[in-house]
């Protein structure tokens, strides 16, 4: 999937922005407290959790040094040096996040019409005393990150001026990596921001001086790696000039390592001049498919078969209320799948964009509104790339990941500027609770007072239901135990102050009640504040009756084809809809009865479409009920059972490849067989053929899912 024109332009326009706004050599205290800001802090988090990534606050134990060592795979997370815990050394409850980024007001009203700066921040660390605070905090994030099994923070230079405080900021976080140890800093000179004026020669020089630190990133062979992002901007030629300038003049030969926004297009002149390739990647599930034949996969093979190491993308989400764009990352949906593609491709290295940019809002550091839960699953899959074994699970814990406002909610405040989406997949308002279990169990997700459950498995796995106005908790019970528990402290309103469209986060482990930890190591370096909540304006929030829903997988489910009319599909990992040839999909579900004192008042069919581009269609498919006089190893399109019972729904004609659906199913004709197993049937209406994900899937998340609300 090729990089779409607002993310090539919108990225470079954040960066030249940040620049301008944070980068200049002398700063005056009267207009902007120095160059960097602090947190707002008001709701605890959680007594005795952590302020690290430890065993104790995860699903199971990080591997040993060596065991994350062995394979040679390296994790680097992507660091704003404009954006670090603090920017003040204020008192987080007024410091400058809390008076010019979050609030529309701020800065003199630059930013209200897009309803403030920044939608997150870090999560606050006390005021210091000391002249050197912003070095302790450094080594702070430095510890975070190091905690978690990142092995790097990948630096974007945003400045090449040795006079500016951005510049300082970059040689207080090699001091920081240096002072930590185990951890370095792959030099990322930006040829978007501070270095998009230099020639090779003051580039060279700029990426000397910094590189005179030891926390510099090198080879075993000595070689320094340099990562200029968007390298694509200038030419080979260019580029062999900087690498003949810093070997010649600097003494110090460099592994090129360029990082664009779409590697294809530089790829053949660049291949002779590097040591590896990467690509900033994009943010939505429906382009960063795993499977085999995916844009992602392909690409990154390509770059390999040339010999070349190749840095996967691995990113959680992305909305900007600066440029009025947003992806919609499906909750951990996008953070999976890129990691699975990290894993499938054999990426030789990792980067996460980002560790802290909070204009993007693609940020996994320790925040206001995510807290540690971004942060603490990634460690889970950092470690499972590292390894290369699926950790073991050893402690019961729930995820829960959500958005504050309905996609389609409208701001209480004067906001002109509104994001829009970016394409990929469809939006959607949902809660996810992603669950790590020693054995399976039973998860209830609350959503205001409506209550739906699932049944999730031993391992990773999920449970998806509608967002809705109130307080967001989960729940997982095995038995009559309660095994991890966690109430959200960010509340979704119907009418918020202003939009904003990314998934906040919370952790059974960390913000949790039922499940005691285990005192943390001391924080020796800088107190961390309380997690606060971020400031959101609530408006009365209207309950809807009690409500309770089941979340249903088929028992079975195959499709005919007419075009090989006596095979059957029942093990096919994919349902196909079509008209010439024909072509039916059959689901078979295990109906339960109506809970005591409840009726049926909806019923959804969760669909999700397959990445291949026949996936689509332009046809709108039909959702009936069927005869259930088959046995799924034997149906074929000779035997098929008739398909004339009541019309339930259909999915609309438009469908977009690997993107989900929810089809609104009439709730009468279901509401007459329930207690026993039925089948619908999906036939097309028109020519187009859709092609869906079957209950073969391997990945639960992607299979079909009848969700039934009572009330």
């Amino acid at each position: 999937m090729r990089l779409s024109p607002q993310l090539r332009t919108g990225t470079t326009r954040t960066r030249r922005w940040l620049t301008a706004l944070l980068g200049a050599t002398a700063v005056s205290t009267a207009t902007l407290v120095p160059v960097l800001t602090a947190t707002t802090a008001n709701a605890a988090e959680r007594p005795g959790a952590s302020a690290f990534t430890t065993n104790d606050v995860l699903p199971f134990d990080m591997p040993s040094a060596s065991a994350s060592k062995a394979q040679g795979k390296l994790v680097f997370a992507h660091y704003m040096p404009s954006l670090p815990v603090s920017l003040d050394n204020a008192d987080p409850a007024n410091d400058y996040y809390a008076r010019n980024y979050l609030k529309p007001g701020g800065e003199g009203g630059k930013h209200a019409a897009y309803g403030g700066f920044l939608r997150d921040r870090p999560l606050p660390v006390a005021k210091q005393s000391g002249s050197d605070w912003k070095l302790k905090n450094f080594e702070l994030e430095v510890r975070q990150a190091k905690s978690a099994g990142i092995d790097g923070f990948s630096v974007d230079l945003l400045s090449v001026n040795p006079g500016s405080p951005l510049y300082q900021n970059q040689k207080l976080l090699l001091q920081a990596a240096q002072n930590v140890g185990g951890f370095s800093i792959l030099l990322v000179p930006d040829m978007t921001a501070g270095a998009s004026s230099s020639t090779p020669q003051s580039l060279a020089a700029t990426v000397a001086d910094l590189a005179g630190s030891s926390a510099a990133h090198r080879l075993a062979d000595g070689r320094l790696v340099v990562s200029p992002f968007h390298a694509d901007s200038r030419n080979a030629s260019w580029w062999g000039t900087f690498l003949s300038v810093m070997k010649s003049e600097h003494r110090m030969p460099v592994a090129f390592f360029p990082l664009s926004l779409d590697e294809r297009t530089s790829l053949s002149s660049f291949k002779s001049i590097s040591y590896g390739i990467s690509n900033w990647g994009n943010r939505n599930p429906a382009w960063n498919s795993p499977a085999p034949s995916s844009s992602p996969m392909t690409r990154a093979k390509n770059v390999q078969s040339l010999g070349l190491q190749w840095m996967q993308p691995v990113s959680v989400q992305d909305e900007r209320p600066t440029q009025g764009i947003y992806d919609e990352a499906e909750n951990t949906q996008n953070l999976r799948n890129t990691w699975a593609i990290a894993r499938d491709s054999g990426a030789n290295w990792v980067q996460i964009p980002t560790w802290n940019d909070y204009v993007e809002g693609s940020h996994i550091g320790p925040s206001a509104g995510q807290g540690w839960s971004f942060l603490d699953i990634n460690a889970y899959y950092t470690a499972w790339y590292k390894t290369g074994s699926t950790p073991t699970i050893k402690r019961d814990t729930v995820y829960v990941t959500h958005r504050t406002q309905s996609v389609s909610a409208k701001q209480t405040t004067p906001q002109t500027k509104t994001m829009r989406h970016r394409g990929g997949s469809a939006p959607r308002d949902t809660v996810e609770a992603l669950t790590f279990l020693t054995a399976p169990g039973t998860v209830t997700v609350t959503v205001g007072s409506t209550k739906h459950t699932c049944q999730v498995d031993a391992g990773v796995d999920t449970c998806v239901v509608p967002l809705g106005a109130g307080t967001v908790s989960a729940a997982v019970t095995r038995g009559s135990s309660t095994v991890a528990a966690v109430t959200s402290p960010q509340v979704v309103t119907n009418s918020p102050s202003v939009q904003d469209l990314h998934y906040v986060a919370a952790s059974s482990r960390r913000e949790g009640s039922s499940i005691p930890v285990s005192a943390p190591a001391p924080v020796p370096t800088v107190p961390a504040s309380p997690r606060p909540t971020v400031p959101v304006t609530p408006a009365p929030v209207i309950q809807p009756a009690s409500s309770t829903s089941t979340v249903l997988f088929p028992i079975t489910d195959t499709y005919a084809n007419e075009g090989a009319p006596s095979t059957e599909y029942g093990s096919d990992p994919l349902l196909v809809s079509r008209t010439g040839p024909g072509a039916r999909a059959y689901l078979r579900f295990d109906l339960p009865k109506a809970p005591a004192g409840k009726r049926l008042t909806g019923a959804t069919l969760r669909v999700r479409t397959a990445p291949d581009p026949m996936a689509a269609s332009t046809a709108a498919h039909r959702v009936r009920l069927a005869s259930n006089a088959y046995r799924v190893a034997e149906l074929n399109w000779n035997n098929r059972p008739a398909a004339s019972g009541a019309v339930l729904g259909e999915v609309a004609a438009g469908a977009k490849v690997n993107s989900s659906y929810d089809v609104t199913l009439a709730t009468a004709p279901l509401a007459s067989v329930l207690g026993t197993p039925q089948t619908v049937a999906i036939d097309a209406l028109g020519a187009d053929s859709l092609w869906l994900w079957s209950s073969e899937n391997a990945d639960r998340n992607l299979r079909p899912q009848l969700v039934l609300t009572w009330s």
